[in-house]
């Protein structure tokens, strides 16, 4: 017997939700097969099946939050091709072996099984204490947070009908596949599973589903459950949700906020961006971006600005060597957050093609765990939604948060005269207690002046 574990996949990435089982009990799984979806606040990845068997026990339901290091799943593992057994037979032996270990009322009897080194080094992750993320803009913070699943109550299996067609089978939807525990709990309470609305992966339903549907349905049909016409709609939060929104509360409930704007004429910038777009989505197949500019400028003013690329642990304020930002991207499962390393040492040709190799990665939810970890520092780029004036929560627990906004041509006095320029509203969210008014209006002082004053006979590569 094999035990399947939550493997640690990055330093701050030590819990995750059980997306989607792809295999069920009984089913014969193959040695990295995939196994389970797991979805955490950096990537959503399958984990593959350490060996090869039979999975005789799922441990963690779909939509369970655990630890990594968690025992998920159980398998027994392969018979060895000299001992002749067929699958069928192996099959039996499991069974055999399961039926042995109930006691004669058919509860399961409480045997504890000596863990070998053998068994030790089939478990895939390690469990590990006291980690302590950095995260993306809302990204999942283990310290203090206090992330439970709540044991939902499962109603009383309700009194059967005398009707005879109570007796069937359960309808279900051709190619849907339910978790034994939905199939449980929809047989106790004559639940028709093709009414229930699935707001798992891939529109899975969920046992909260089946849950909540029992819930706001009391009519029946012939012992079955039938959809009552209401108009208000309630859907469950996806991981992915669930785990943004209890960061957002952490950052804002443990960081006292203050923030502060700027306004920046990116004259200079649009003229050389004007000048060389053409010619480098050309050459290179990817855009210059007006945020490569404003990367670029932002870089090496953190290593002037150090406490900006700092964090807070508990009385110590931690300096970071390298300069490392974070870029917020809208994906289709949710707000992410891709780092972009080394970027005081990045010319703005790299930091263009870094820009879109991660948005592309984002979009298409194929990013690494080496894509979303070790960021100093976060930029959200909301003007690229046309938004003029925005504050955002900081990336815990880092020390700020960039927001530049939508480039607007607006009507500005300058030298006694008056002129339209391209301006852009920066906005800077930052820790009020590691610094103070004055330290921010320097350092977004200081990013004004040098998009500003930018050469526009400078090299971008």
């Amino acid at each position: 017997m094999s035990i399947v574990q939550l493997p640690q996949v990055g330093e701050s990435v030590t819990e995750g939700i059980i997306g989607k089982w792809l295999k069920q009990e009984g089913d014969l799984v193959e040695e990295y097969e995939p196994l389970v979806e797991v979805v955490t606040d950096k990537v959503t990845m399958e984990l593959p099946s350490p060996e090869s068997g039979i999975l005789t026990k799922i441990l963690a339901d779909e939509g369970a939050v655990v630890p990594m290091g968690t025992a998920i799943a159980e398998i027994a593992s392969s018979v060895s091709s000299s001992q002749n057994q067929t699958p069928s037979k192996t099959t039996s032996s499991v069974l055999k072996q399961s039926l042995e270990s109930t006691t004669n009322d058919g509860t399961p009897e409480q045997t504890a099984s000596p863990t070998t080194d053998s068994e030790l080094k089939k478990r895939t992750g390690t469990f590990l204490k006291d980690v302590r993320p950095p995260g993306p803009t809302g990204s999942l913070n283990l310290e203090a947070a206090d992330i439970k699943e709540s044991s939902a109550h499962i109603p009383a299996p309700r009194k059967p009908s005398l009707n005879a067609t109570n007796i069937n089978a359960l309808p279900s939807t051709p190619g849907q596949r339910y978790s034994p525990v939905v199939k449980k709990i929809a047989g106790e309470n004559k639940v028709d599973l093709t009414l229930v609305k699935g707001t798992g992966i891939g529109g899975r339903v969920t046992k909260e589903d089946v849950l909540d549907f029992i819930k706001h349905n009391d009519s029946t049909l012939d012992g079955t459950l039938v959809v009552e016409h209401d108009q208000r709609e309630r859907v469950s939060l996806t991981p992915v949700r669930r785990m943004i929104a209890s960061n957002m509360t952490k950052s804002v409930t443990s960081i006292p906020h203050a923030w502060t704007m700027m306004s920046a004429d990116l004259s200079n910038i649009v003229k050389v961006r004007n000048r060389l777009k053409e010619e480098f989505q050309t050459s290179t197949g990817f855009p210059l971006t007006f945020l490569a500019f404003v990367l670029n400028s932002v870089g090496p003013l953190l290593k002037l600005h150090r406490e900006f690329n700092a964090s807070l642990d508990g009385n110590d304020l931690i300096y970071h060597p390298d300069v490392n930002i974070g870029i917020a991207v809208a994906a289709p499962t949710g707000l992410v957050v891709p780092v972009i390393h080394a970027v005081d040492r990045s010319s703005i040709s790299d930091l263009a093609k870094n820009i879109h190799s991660l948005s592309t990665k984002a979009k298409d939810q194929s990013l690494a765990i080496e894509d979303v970890t070790g960021g100093t520092f976060t930029i959200n780029n909301t003007g690229a939604l046309g938004s003029e004036s925005s504050f955002s929560i900081i990336n815990y627990p880092q020390a700020a948060i960039l927001n530049t906004e939508a480039l607007i041509n607006k009507v500005v006095a300058k030298d006694d005269s008056i002129l339209i320029r391209p301006m852009m509203n920066i906005s800077l969210s930052f820790d009020h207690r590691i610094v103070d008014g004055l330290q921010a209006s320097l350092f977004l002082r200081d990013i004004v002046q040098t998009l500003e004053q930018f050469d526009i006979d400078a090299s971008i590569t």
